[in-house]
């Protein structure tokens, strides 16, 4: 019975983080345009700034 609970554990947790990742997924493709744009934007800035203090 313990190898039949482990297995039936994994798969469940197995389940869940395949789960977690496609909410994930669809969360970040069902983001609006604007969102992608103003976080490209300060991706840009930041890592100039980077660039600049030499960081």
């Amino acid at each position: 019975m313990k190898v039949k609970d482990n297995l039936e554990n994994e798969i469940l947790s197995n389940l869940k983080r395949l789960e977690e990742e496609y909410d994930e997924v669809m969360y970040f493709n069902n983001s609006t345009p604007d969102t992608s744009i103003a976080a490209t934007k300060w991706l840009q800035q930041y890592l100039s700034k980077r660039k600049n203090y030499g960081e």
